[in-house]
């Protein structure tokens, strides 16, 4: 197995720097909304270094967000000759009633657009539309017109997928091809995890962030220390992900991910670059990075080639996300007995409404009621057979997901 020596993570740059910087540059050279937001800071008598850290006041990833969606509203402005930083609440309005009839987005991205608008015009000395009872009302107004369609659990079979994960083209993970090992692989940490897509693609193999016990019966990663999750604290460490390996005379041994990431980082050693620490590498040749969607996609592929013998509208009728590994991981855990304070720390989330659905007990399990009712009265531990996963602690069998599913 490859891993990284002292010396050799010495060397090695953070991976939050890796593939970002021409990103970063990028982004700073061609935002009109950064660069017009500096040009009014400074008029209005900040100086160039608080002028410069003021602009930095919400993450790169927001920012960039912030920016496509000014650039469309600047866009519409410039059609009707009104300049963005000067628009009144009634235009503001009118460009929100375009969003949603015109272009038919859904009122949670229209609300986006209201904070992406509001906080640059605020910042820039202007009125704050985020709180103005005009404009709250007619995004409400859309949420009832247009309500947002609920789905309980993910469309794709669970169990299907991680029987399909047991045969070829997935096995035997010695030999096949790289491409389908990272599938797995990377499939398999998202379960075991319950962790974002993006927190996945900053796992890195540098000493402070994986290790294997020394008898392999357990790993723990951890982010690059640069990462910072969606909605984790700035000041706050990520938490370690520890997941105990299967027993070698498991049904289930197939799917063990520290066996699976072992093989995985032996396979990889020789392709690896002295400057990349990321613990996920790009298959195809000449790439020096890859991408968080890249991740998505590998996630993604594991439920779609399970189906692949099926007809092309069926599978797309199941609407694969790789955010749905999510939502099963962590509902298992909290179905297995694991705390809520535990889940909530596990997803870096803020309070108990952002996992599951405050809805009346009759929409089923899923439900907010029904969760609550089923975990406080629940006093003794499911006994677990030797096939789990567990993260920080809590766990839940893959015999009980493929069976119950």
């Amino acid at each position: 197995m490859c891993l990284s020596s002292s010396s050799t993570s010495e060397t090695r740059p953070s991976v939050s720097n890796q593939g970002q910087g021409s990103l970063s540059k990028s982004r700073k050279t061609s935002s009109t909304r950064l660069a017009s937001l500096r040009v009014s800071l400074r008029k209005r008598g900040f100086s160039e270094g608080a002028t410069k850290h003021l602009t930095k006041s919400v993450r790169d990833s927001t920012s960039i967000v912030y920016d496509a969606k000014w650039s469309i509203f600047s866009d519409w402005c410039s059609e009707r000759e009104i300049d963005p930083f000067q628009v009144t609440v009634q235009q503001l309005a009118d460009f929100l009633v375009f969003l949603f009839e015109s272009k038919g987005l859904c009122p949670s991205t229209i609300k986006g657009y209201r904070s992406a608008i509001s906080r640059t015009i605020h910042i820039s000395g202007g009125p704050d539309f985020g709180i103005n009872e005009h404009i709250s009302l007619l995004v409400r107004s859309f949420s009832l017109e247009r309500p947002r369609q609920k789905t309980l659990v993910p469309k794709w079979d669970l169990g299907l997928v991680l029987s399909f994960l047991k045969l070829p083209p997935f096995e035997p993970a010695e030999t096949i091809d790289l491409r389908f090992l990272s599938y797995k692989c990377c499939f398999l940490l998202a379960l075991a995890s319950g962790r974002r897509r993006s927190e996945i693609h900053a796992f890195s193999i540098s000493d402070a962030c994986l290790r294997f016990n020394r008898d392999k019966s357990s790993v723990t990663l951890l982010t690059d220390p640069a990462f910072l999750a969606k909605n984790q604290i700035p000041d706050k460490g990520a938490e370690p992900v520890v997941i105990p390996a299967l027993p070698s005379d498991s049904i289930s041994v197939l799917l063990c991910p520290v066996r699976i990431l072992s093989i995985y980082l032996e396979r990889t050693c020789s392709l690896r670059s002295v400057s990349n620490s990321r613990l996920f590498i790009p298959i195809k040749k000449g790439i020096s990075d890859l991408s968080v969607k890249t991740i998505s996609t590998w996630i993604c592929k594991c439920i779609s080639l399970a189906y692949g013998s099926s007809k092309a509208e069926l599978l797309n009728s199941f609407n694969v996300k790789a955010h749905d590994v999510r939502g099963i991981s962590t509902s298992w855990a909290l179905f297995n007995s694991a705390s809520l304070e535990e889940v909530l720390s596990a997803g870096f989330w803020r309070n108990e409404n952002s996992f599951y659905i405050s809805l009346p007990p009759i929409y089923g399990y899923f439900c907010r009621e029904f969760i609550l009712s089923w975990t406080y009265s629940f006093s003794t531990k499911i006994e677990l057979s030797s096939c789990f996963f567990c993260y920080r602690g809590f766990s839940f069998t893959l015999d009980s997901v493929t069976q119950n599913l």
